[in-house]
């Protein structure tokens, strides 16, 4: 079973969207905000771009995610034996 990681945070910005538009909204709410990402990814799939960021507590995550209604990442859970 896979749990979500609530300190990051993926926005699909789909093929039709402007992706230089996309990054400057998030990029000027992160700075008026004063959140900065200690991670930013991108990924290419058949729908678009995901942008992925990961933010160093819990409040930064979660009004990123309120604000561009960004879904948490699923990772599997690893299990030691």
């Amino acid at each position: 079973m896979s749990k979500r990681n609530p300190l990051v945070a993926t926005v699909r910005v789909s093929e039709g969207d402007q992706l230089g538009e996309t990054m400057k909204r998030l990029r000027i709410w992160l700075d008026s905000e004063r959140i900065q990402p200690s991670e930013f990814t991108t990924a290419v799939d058949s729908g678009g771009y995901m942008l992925t960021f990961a933010f160093r507590n819990l409040q930064d995550a979660e009004r990123f995610r309120a604000q561009f209604r960004a879904l948490p990442i699923l990772q599997p859970d690893i299990s030691y034996s």
